[in-house]
């Protein structure tokens, strides 16, 4: 997220901020547990870094439990980081739009033959009949972490 700050009364000059916050979900709360801010450089990529270092940060002081899941922001899609994470067992979840590259990677890896399609209960819609629901469940080993023998 980036911040403006404007003109100070004391003439401290305008200044813009990216600023990233890590939060918990506490009941039906997110609740902020670390923060970082950095001068904006322009680039577009400094909330990029701050969240980066946020995560490493909290790695020394949660348990893996405590960052088994997260939810990050589109800005945030890097194969690489993504990889990292899911090697360390944390799971991410990312809101995509479908005309977002990452749609196309997601909707190609599903096809891959030994992606996993599991029945999931139909939506509350009221239909009759329901329509069925499958998920793709794409193994932990192309993110290169071994996938969980059965």
């Amino acid at each position: 997220m980036t911040v403006a700050v404007p003109l100070g009364r004391l003439g401290l000059p305008a200044a813009r901020f990216v600023l990233c916050i890590l939060s918990v979900h506490l009941g039906q709360a997110a609740v902020p547990i670390r923060w970082s801010d950095a001068p904006e450089t322009g680039d577009g990529n400094g909330d990029i870094a701050l969240g980066r270092t946020l995560i490493v940060e909290a790695r020394k002081v949660l348990t893996p439990t405590a960052l088994a899941l997260l939810l990050i922001d589109r800005g945030f899609l890097d194969g690489a980081w993504l990889t990292e994470q899911a090697r360390q067992g944390t799971e991410i979840i990312i809101g995509l739009q479908e005309d977002m590259h990452a749609y196309a990677d997601l909707v190609g890896l599903s096809g891959l033959p030994d992606t996993v399609w599991e029945e999931v209960p139909a939506p509350q819609n009221h239909r009759d009949p329901p329509p069925s629901r499958q998920v793709a469940r794409i193994p932990r080993s192309r993110a290169g972490t071994p996938a969980p023998s059965s």
